[in-house]
């Protein structure tokens, strides 16, 4: 009898912790889903030193992705670049972009990621 109780024991312990874990991992699930929610999914070109548009870094050419998908730890990292400065690393487009037009202004911060 002793022994039934001490396994009910540690098993209600047991779903205790699982349901905890799980707990957290969808919080966090929801944080991260919700950044990328209100971040455009968008094309990342370097800019040169003359401000035209450079090279398409996106993992796949045809699939825009966010700005925290493409920094430093994202799911698509494209770039060492954290964005702890006014200097432009990265420039994200809605669309498709040629290789040599003027850059233009990055219409928000979501839209631009800064050098390290």
């Amino acid at each position: 009898m002793k022994m039934i109780k001490l396994i009910k024991k540690y098993l209600v312990a047991i779903v205790a912790v699982g349901i905890a874990g799980t707990s957290l991992m969808a919080a966090e699930w929801n944080k991260e889903s919700k950044s990328l929610l209100t971040e455009p999914p968008l094309f990342w070109y370097e800019i040169d030193a003359s401000g035209n548009i450079g090279n398409l870094e996106n993992l796949n050419p045809s699939v825009p992705q966010s700005k925290t998908e493409s920094m430093p730890g994202g799911s698509k990292q494209i770039t060492q670049c954290s964005d702890n400065t006014s200097e432009v690393c990265l420039r994200g487009y809605e669309s498709p972009q040629a290789t040599g037009s003027p850059a233009g202004p990055a219409l928000s911060a979501d839209h631009q990621i800064n050098q390290s």
